[in-house]
């Protein structure tokens, strides 16, 4: 029975043709066909699955960026319960409402905290209201407030001191002159008075507000942060111990004190969009139940309620709509674009999976033929493909999910990735694998036709003929159009959100196929003009040019897809450096540094500081040319100015160290200064104040820092300004001017320095928010992209070279013999191929190279995301990439001609006659 078995089995297998029996293996016998394939598959699948594994990256960055945003931070984006001036014991509220116990308060917080995933461990403070701290030795007091908090010294700057005690405000024990150890008494407004030593000092509460700092603090601006620039510090806080706080409050007989309870954001690295807006769905419907006073939690806190007449009030509130608002906002300026770069990812994954289909039959003429004679039919051979390309597809798509995430992890945001769209990235890169079968399929099928049929291959030498490229040509004229008047930045109508121009995405690979497939026809006839000239040249030259003569359409398209895709590379690096250069030029030249801090005219300036600072005073239209018109000035420290304020060398033609000096020479009672942004602009005189005043133009340069508007910008030294100009008061002391420190060095480092000054700026900017801007993020963001997408381009000619050493092989191989046969040498065969493919790729690249600057100069013109800030936008040729990738292409060459020299070794060449064509 076995045995019967058995032989029906093989019966049954010996009955099916040897063609469709061997199909989903029979690629593994052309190497190169196989890997041709499968990274075209690899590619689709990457170009599909990369979409949803970047935005959602993205969109997390984004939402990490917003949660750590100064005004908002993990405890701003948490859940916050506040009672003001909560009775210590059970008082009416209104009729029937009686305040509750903060211990019952302190459960339910807990339990609404432990009911969302992403809040930490709740944050319980207290604060007392205003006492008096005075000492036996000083005659003054100064008021303060007695604070405790949950891990409250992890958030202050320690001074001196090892917790002995309460620890005090520095505020407060200079003007005191209070000394660890010492004792100071806190006495109530009402009378009662408590005894307290000090433990430790710390800086000031008031100075967290103007450095970077986790938002500890935060929730307590409205009572510790300055006011004004001139209005001094509201009374500190003095640190102790929750039970410490709450006997000196029975000592001094408080009646009441704040309560407060934060559960911040735990983790903000590791936050996704889905759950930041679930935090706000959670925190919607926590304020509604706590409002109802049927609930558990609405009977526990009191919310949310403004009992005036008793000065209390409560509130339950978070941040996280806002956080959410915000990163859509942004991720809407990424998301069109990246779509944009999707589909253009798709469209070059599209055209190499097609010329694999088409090459893998134009690769195999012989069984082609065969096929044909048996009368197979087109649909039949697209079957047979399918199956054929079943296995590499399947390979090339895992690899190219793979890359998609590696590649994702390794040069886009580092932040997490959505559960819901690792599914779309599976979902995408299997849609991709199915969609590259059956693209196969029918490219091989058209192929098949075109190739062995009389009827085919008249229709295919027609189709040669048309100047399809000119086609694209008219497309990139139109896109180019649109772009020039609609800008390379829009605003959406609807949302009002602004960001890069579909159209600046979409230009590039318009121009670069047209003229890339243009001038692979001109290589064409170019070719078959050297044959004649190649008549006497060596066997190699000679060999190469009969081949690159005779490779036709095989030819034009590998220079054609080689000048597309490395074109495309190049542009990629030529636009996204140019606008990360401009951007940073920019930021550099509105800020004047790395930061800027705004303060007060007559602040004395530090004598040292940490960082390398300057001081300078903006004054808009503060001269006026004789005509009247107003000239925005700037004066500077010529001394320290050189080694803190931005400068690009672009920016004059002499380098700033000489200019700084020249500005502090005046000549003839002649104010030396620099004008920025005006060439043709003569001055001679100037109008300032109730005065006029000389000056003589040292030199004049095409941006300047400190410039803030398209307003021509006079630069003078302050010092030699004030003693040079006859004036009988101080012109730069004006309620309109902007007295600025500008730092440089890291963004954190320069605003913790400037918040220890004695007196800290009023406001600060930094580079880094300039360069937050959503539009600005979003352009930068999206030619990173770019630059992926370009490098994966690049990649792309490797696969061309792959699939036309695989179409080309037989006749090299049976020239290889022959030529042989007459002497000539291994390495002459190898030079052979190596001038032929070199000459090939190194004009596709020589065309792209051109052609992407070319476009660069018509797209990065455009790319001016602060039109009122100069300079204007900076070209920027990336030349050591460009001739990285020129070494890489000779190596590529090399290496190709190289594999299949020693492949062609290893040929049966009397089988290959035997059935050669």
């Amino acid at each position: 029975m076995r045995a019967g078995t058995e032989r029906e089995h093989v019966s049954l297998g010996a009955r099916i043709d040897p063609v469709w029996r061997h199909a989903p293996s029979v690629l593994l016998r052309y190497r190169g066909l196989f890997v041709a394939v499968a990274v075209g598959g690899a590619l689709l699948a990457l170009a599909a699955a990369a979409y949803p594994l970047f935005l959602s990256a993205t969109t997390s960055s984004l939402v990490r960026a917003a949660i750590e945003r100064e005004s908002i931070t993990p405890f701003g984006a948490g859940l916050t319960y506040r009672f003001t001036n909560l009775p210590f014991e059970p008082t009416i509220l209104a009729p029937g409402r009686v305040s509750g116990e903060p211990e019952e308060m302190d459960r339910a917080f807990a339990r609404l905290a432990a009911g969302n995933d992403i809040l930490g461990e709740p944050v319980r403070t207290i604060l007392t209201p205003t006492v008096e701290v005075s000492t036996g030795d000083s005659a003054e007091d100064r008021d303060a407030r007695l604070f405790a908090g949950t891990e409250v010294l992890e958030h202050v700057e320690i001074l001196r001191g090892d917790g002995e005690g309460v620890w005090m405000p520095d505020l407060i024990a200079d003007a005191l002159g209070l000394h660890v150890g010492d004792t100071a008494t806190l006495t109530d407004q009402r009378g009662p008075s408590a005894e307290v030593t000090v433990g430790g000092i710390y800086r000031a509460v008031y100075t967290v507000y103007t450095a970077p700092s986790d938002g500890y603090w935060l929730p307590w601006y409205d009572e510790f942060a300055i006011e004004c620039p001139d209005c001094a510090p509201p009374p500190q806080p003095i640190l102790a111990s929750r039970a410490e706080v709450l006997r000196l409050s029975d000592e001094l007989r408080h009646r009441d004190a704040t309560f407060s309870w934060n559960a911040p954001v735990e983790n903000a690295d590791a936050v996704s969009l889905e759950q930041i807006q679930e935090l706000d769905r959670y925190a919607l419907d926590a304020l509604e139940r706590a409002r109802d006073r049927s609930t558990p939690i609405g009977q526990a806190l009191d919310c949310c309620e403004n009992w005036f007449f008793l000065g209390r009030r409560t509130s339950l509130a978070s941040s996280a709509g806002l956080v959410v608002t915000d990163a859509r906002e942004r991720i809407a300026t990424v998301e069109g674009p990246t779509r944009v770069l999707e589909i253009a990812g798709l469209a070059v994954a599209v055209a190499v999976v097609a010329a694999a289909g088409a090459f893998s039959v134009r690769a195999r003429r012989v069984e082609a033929a065969w096929l044909f004679a048996r009368g197979s039919s087109a649909a039949v051979v697209g079957l047979k493909t399918a199956l054929e390309s079943a296995l590499p597809v399947a390979t090339g798509t895992v690899a190219g999910a793979v890359v998609a995430w590696v590649a994702m992890r390794a040069v886009g945001p580092d932040a997490p990735v959505s559960r819901p769209a690792l599914l779309d990235a599976g979902f995408a890169a299997a849609a991709a694998a199915l969609g590259a079968v059956v693209l196969l399929s029918i490219v091989a099928a058209i192929a098949y036709v075109r190739v062995v049929d009389p009827h085919g291959r008249r229709f295919a030498r027609l189709a040669r003929t048309v100047p399809w490229e000119l086609a694209l040509a008219a497309a990139a004229y139109v896109t180019l159009q649109r772009l020039r008047e609609g800008g390379a930045f829009v605003v959406d109508a609807d949302t009002g959100v602004r960001s890069p121009s579909l159209a600046l995405v979409a230009f590039p690979f318009l121009f670069l196929g047209a003229f890339s497939t243009l001038a692979a026809r001109l290589a064409a006839f170019a070719w078959g003009a050297l044959r004649r000239a190649a008549d006497r040249a060596g066997p190699a030259a000679y060999l190469a040019t009969r081949r690159l003569a005779g490779g036709g359409a095989l030819a034009i398209l590998l220079v054609g897809a080689a000048g597309l895709c490395l074109g495309t590379f190049l542009h990629a690096q030529i636009v996204s450096n140019s606008l990360s250069t401009t951007v940073d030029a920019k930021a550099g030249i509105f800020v004047g540094s790395d930061v800027q801090g705004r303060i007060d005219y007559r602040t004395p300036i530090p004598e040292s500081f940490e960082l390398p600072t300057t001081r300078v005073v903006r004054l808009p239209a503060g001269v006026r040319l004789p005509e009247g018109r107003g000239l925005d000035l700037l004066t500077i420290d010529a001394s320290s100015f050189g080694a803190a304020a931005y400068w690009n060398d672009a920016f004059a033609d002499e380098p700033l160290g000489a200019l700084l000096e020249r500005l502090a020479r005046p000549t003839d009672g002649r104010v030396p200064v620099i004008v920025a942004g005006a060439d043709d602009l003569t001055v001679e005189r100037l109008a300032i104040a109730v005065g006029e005043m000389r000056v003589d133009v040292i030199a004049r340069t095409s941006a300047f820092p400190g410039m803030s508007s398209l307003n021509p910008l006079v630069i003078a030294d302050g010092e030699t300004l004030l003693e040079t100009v006859d004036i009988p008061f101080d012109p730069l002391n004006n309620p309109t001017a902007s007295t600025e420190l500008w730092v440089r060095g890291g963004t954190d480092a320069a605003l913790a320095a400037l918040a220890r000054l004695e007196f800290p700026p009023s406001s600060t900017i930094t580079t880094a928010e300039v360069k937050d801007i959503p539009y600005i993020s979003a352009a930068v963001d999206t030619f990173l992209v770019v630059n992926v997408l370009g490098l994966a381009a690049a990649a792309l000619v490797f696969v061309g070279m792959l699939l036309y050493l695989n179409a080309r092989q037989r006749s090299q191989i049976v020239a290889q013999a022959l030529s042989s046969r007459m002497g000539m040498t291994q390495r002459e065969q190898r030079r052979a191929l190596v001038m032929e493919l070199a000459a090939m790729l190194l004009w596709g690249f020589a065309v792209g190279a051109v052609l992407a600057v070319v476009a660069a100069r018509f797209t990065v013109p455009l790319l001016d995301p602060i039109p009122t800030v100069p300079p204007d936008p900076i070209l920027v040729l990336p030349l050591l990439v460009a001739a990285v990738a020129a070494v890489a292409i000779g190596t590529l060459a090399w290496l190709g001609a190289t594999a299949t020299e020693r492949r062609s070794r290893r040929v049966d060449l009397g089988e290959v006659m035997r059935v050669a064509e």
